[in-house]
Formats: structure tokens, sequence, C-alpha cells
């Protein structure tokens, strides 16, 4: 049989298979927008059989963020790089909030569902191996989103935030001082689950606090789902979320005075 006479099953055979994974696309757009807090170019996702993860720094070395989500995998380890703001992008364009995707990962980004198909372009994926930090935090909160609206508000016009906390004592104090507002202090309210194991004080950058913190609340808007917050004495800070099969946490290294 020559080669013009192959039929088309084994065409079809012949074609290399194109690994595929479905996705919501609110899902998709909470995973981009949260990786677009530390990175702004280029961002290496990797996908085997414990789901899809994500583990990156910004060019600083101030924040980190990692996620993990377990409802999706492949056999075999896929990495692959998009920049997050084109996929959002086309998100947008797509109005396809409330709908099932499915992203197949060729030589292209291919992003279909609700009828509608768009590509972004396959970056070369960066080598990983970056350390996981390695805490002993001293105070966790679990902040319910009017607390976390507070912190943002306040973040808007102040440049760092203080948060300090007395051990045994689940609320805890905010602090700041900025050009709009001199100085600042309230209690706020820690929901069930928080300890406090031992007195408490760090400042962090309210830039950075604000780049996260919209991320969780869009992203849990109407779904009645705590931050959880961990942090230490001239230690970094931890924020956590947790959405259906989606882990989010974000880290950030404290300013520190002599």
């Amino acid at each position: 049989m020559s080669c013009k006479q192959i039929d088309y099953a084994t065409r079809l055979q012949m074609q290399p298979i194109v690994p595929s994974v479905g996705i919501d696309a609110s899902t998709l757009t909470t995973i981009m927008k949260a990786v677009s807090v530390v990175v702004e170019e280029e961002a290496t996702f990797t996908i085997n059989s414990g789901g899809l993860s994500f583990y990156g720094m910004d060019k600083s070395h101030v924040s980190l963020l990692e996620l993990q989500m377990s409802s999706i995998g492949l056999d075999e380890e896929v990495k692959f790089a998009v920049k997050p703001k084109e996929v959002l992008d086309k998100l947008r364009e797509m109005k396809v909030k409330n709908t099932r995707l499915t992203i197949e990962l060729g030589d292209r980004i291919n992003i279909s569902g609700g009828g509608l198909k768009f590509e972004v372009k396959r970056y070369e994926t960066m080598n990983g191996g970056m350390p996981r930090p390695k805490v002993d935090f001293t105070s966790k909160l679990v902040l319910i989103d009017e607390v976390v609206k507070g912190i943002r508000d306040l973040g808007e016009v102040v440049e760092y935030l203080t948060f300090s906390t007395q051990k045994d004592v689940s609320n805890f104090k905010l602090e700041s001082r900025g050009d709009w507002i001199k100085r600042f202090e309230a209690e706020l309210f820690a929901a069930d689950g928080s300890e406090i194991r031992e007195n408490t004080k760090a400042t962090y950058s309210s830039e950075y606090l604000n780049a996260f913190l919209p991320v969780y609340l869009r992203a849990t808007d109407r779904k009645d789902i705590d931050l959880t917050m961990e942090f230490g004495t001239k230690l970094p800070v931890k924020m956590t979320f947790n959405i259906e099969h989606l882990k989010v946490t974000f880290w950030l290294a404290p300013r520190v005075q002599d």
C-alpha cells in the first residue's frame, strides 16, 4: 500500500495527542489574577497527576505566590508558560464568566467554551527550584471579608500597615501612618479558628497587600469564605484562601525597622 492510500483512521492515529484539561472560566480568571500579582510577564504552570500548580516570586523578591488546584490533572507532567494579562484580556473579550472551558496545551494554548474559542502564545517555561519558606508563625488570624475590605480601604491611603496581637486574645490591632492619615489605630475582629501563641507585631507594605487582597475579595464575593493570615514579629505574612478545589497562598516580606 502506497503512502497515498493510508486511510483516515490511520492518519488520526499518527497525529500527536494534544493534552487538555477542563476548568471553569471564573476559576481560570482567579488563577490568572492571582498570578499577575507577582508575575508581569511569562508565568510557568505545571499540570500532573496531583493537579495544576504555580509557584513564583516577584522581581523584587518581596512577594511570593503559590497555588494548587487538585480537581484537574494529567497522567504525564506538562509544563507551560503564558502571560496572565493576555489570558485575562481574552477572557474579558469572550465574556464567559460562568462557562466551562477546555484548555488544549499544544504548540499554542487553545481555550474554548460556550461556542467561543481563542488562543494565546505558549512561552518557554522557566526553571523552578525555589525553596518553600519554612516559618514558625506566632499568630494566626481568620478574617471575614468585611474586615479584609477595611484593611484594603485603609491600605489605599497609607504606605505601610502594622498588625499586632496579644497572646490568647483573638482580636488584633491595626495601625498605620501616611500623608493623608497621620496616625490610625483600631482593634479589629478575628473569627473563630484564630490562634495567638505569643505577642506579635509586624509591618507590611500596603502596596503589595492591596495587590493581593482584591483577588481574594473578587474570588470569594458572596461565598462566605474567610482569609487566613499568619505572621510573626519581623517575619513574612502568609495569606491563604480556599475556593472549591483551588488553594491560593500569598507571602509578603516584612518591613524591618531598626
